[in-house]
């Protein structure tokens, strides 16, 4: 009975740990000197210098499909190229799915169904393939076609080549339709969307334009949402969801103004964010982007323009300011480099009170309540120059300089070499990505000295990057990458900092909240390049490999 009790506490615990949005890590600058209020908050933490691992997966997901008397089946999905494989778990055999025998089919958060007859670029097609459904708005299903060509890169890889088109089909009509990417794609879209006044303002104007259908799609699906107060619904891992089943967070479009639109999150009746967009695919924010404490006080405000911070504030849970500070990019004379500078206006003492309208330098003492340590946070000129504590009888600098240049190309590479057998099938199977925070303390010789995850997205994934700070950084050659050491003052110092690694899968049939098309279909394109130059080189030593052994040269002794 004891160990059942222990066995549900810790999985208690794991779900809390693995579920709520808002995690405490604690006061810390991460390493391109951007701080951390206290909080990891995924909807606003972008950082520009991290490592990377993305994904290029056609592995199994969890999906299900309707069988032929209409029960739900559930089990893994894969699509293999344009094949679609379904096993009902991890060790059954698989079965090929084909139109004449699944109509539809459900596969992570995509949902696909058959198109018996559509028009392709001018030509009908009457042979039934499976489309991806994307939304019904006014009546008329919106969705997108794969086509997968064949030609000698697939014979010698394996690998197809994908082009997208995106479809409609009218209400009462059998056939789909594709929208042209060519000079009559506005007047299509216009047919569609043109009672949206900012959708039709972007299209008439070409700034929308075939590759923007996803976006137009999002913000005509947002609209209807919004009018008929809809919520929106996300999963763990903020992939927009349509089953409320797998919904861990919801939104709530409680404004819009002009091209502005203001989306409130919740985790159940807990409001957690409320954010100002612009646009959608890729999301970009404008405005006012708020946190809030879980008794509902404003915790943190940043001000963006075009997805990029201006401006900060920080407050207690009574909702007194604690921090106000404003970010700029300066270039530097007679260089085409830039340099970041965080000038703060208010820093508020306990009393209330601007410590910063006093002089030229000041410092004050800040308690970190989640880590239960003390920093001394010194500034000159409104700059924030020094941020320490004492470990022992060393002093630990945090990196508070955005313009401070610590190099990590060569754990980068490092990274992709230990995680390059790395599967996470079960990652994979639920779409887990995100960023991991991992706190990292160096010693004067840059010598990792103590490690710790603050943030995490799934086990395999954290374990991973644990069994990584603990593998010394190996290379694909015989020397280990490491960091420099952190100098203050161009004296070297133990030094703490915020290491964000990010996780990304891409999958052809899905793209992320924040992506770029083009750098998406770039990612996919060069990653099945890549695949065809390692399987063409493959193919060629296996061809010289089966090649009969070259003759023996005799020489003729006469000369």
């Amino acid at each position: 009975m004891k160990t059942l009790q222990l066995s549900l506490i810790l999985s208690l615990l794991l779900l809390v740990k693995y579920s709520y949005s808002q995690t405490p890590v604690g006061l810390h600058y991460d390493i391109n000197g951007k701080a951390i209020h206290g909080y990891f908050d995924p909807l606003s933490y972008a950082p520009e210098k991290k490592l990377i691992k993305t994904i290029f997966s056609d592995s199994y997901e969890k999906g299900h499909y309707y069988d032929s008397i209409g029960n739900k089946v559930e089990g893994l999905i894969q699509f293999e190229n344009k094949k679609i494989y379904f096993k009902e778990k991890s060790s059954s055999d698989s079965i090929l799915f084909t139109p004449d025998k699944v109509k539809n089919f459900v596969i992570g958060v995509d949902s696909f169904f058959v198109a018996q007859h559509f028009y392709l670029r001018g030509l009908l097609y009457k042979k039934p393939e499976y489309v991806k459904f994307l939304y019904e708005y006014n009546g008329n299903i919106f969705a997108k076609h794969y086509k997968f060509s064949e030609g000698l890169s697939f014979q010698m890889t394996g690998n197809q080549s994908i082009k997208e088109s995106y479809m409609v089909k009218e209400k009462d009509q059998m056939i789909l339709d594709h929208f042209p990417n060519t000079r009559k794609f506005k007047e299509k879209a216009l047919k569609y969307f043109g009672h949206l006044p900012h959708i039709k303002n972007k299209i008439s104007s070409k700034e929308y334009k075939a590759d923007d259908m996803l976006a137009i799609i999002k913000y005509a699906e947002y609209d209807s949402k919004f009018h008929k107060s809809e919520p929106i619904y996300f999963d763990a891992y903020w992939q927009e969801v349509r089953n409320t089943a797998k919904a861990k967070y919801h939104a709530l479009i409680a404004n819009r103004q002009d091209s502005i639109w203001t989306f409130d999150y919740y985790q159940d009746s807990v409001k957690l964010y409320s954010v100002n967009y612009s646009a959608f695919y890729p999301n970009i924010k404008n405005g006012e982007f708020t946190a809030y404490y879980s008794n509902g006080t404003v915790r943190h405000i940043i001000d963006y323009k075009n997805n990029k911070a201006k401006s900060e504030k920080t407050f207690d849970k009574k909702g007194n300011l604690q921090v106000y500070y404003q970010h700029y990019k300066r270039k530097i004379a007679s260089s085409s480099k830039f340099i970041v500078k965080t000038i703060y206006h208010s820093v508020m003492d306990s009393l209330g009170n601007n410590i910063l309208n006093k002089g030229t330098e000041q410092s004050i003492d800040v308690y970190d309540e989640f880590q239960k340590l003390n920093y001394t946070h010194k500034y000159k000129n409104r700059e924030l120059v020094s941020s320490y504590r004492l470990m022992g009888k060393d002093t630990v600098y945090q990196i508070t300089n955005p313009s401070y240049h610590f190099k990590i190309s060569q754990i980068q590479k490092s990274f992709n070499y230990y995680l390059a057998e790395k599967k996470f099938e079960k990652a994979l199977s639920v779409n887990a990505q995100g960023i991991v925070m991992v706190s990292i303390i160096l010693d004067k010789k840059g010598n990792i000295v103590k490690k710790k995850l603050l943030s995490r997205q799934h086990p395999e994934i954290d374990e991973c990057v644990l069994d990584f700070l603990r593998s010394g950084f190996p290379t694909s050659t015989m020397a280990k990458a490491n960091f420099k050491a952190y100098k203050h003052n161009k004296r070297k110092q133990f030094c703490e900092f915020v290491l964000p690694l990010d996780f990304s899968i891409i999958r052809f049939y899905r793209q992320p909240v924040n992506y770029n098309h083009f750098n998406h279909w770039n990612h996919l394109h060069r990653w099945n390049w890549e695949q065809q130059q390692l399987q063409m080189h493959k193919h060629i030593q296996q061809t010289i490999k089966n090649l009969p052994p070259p003759p023996t040269v005799k020489f003729n002794r006469n000369f």
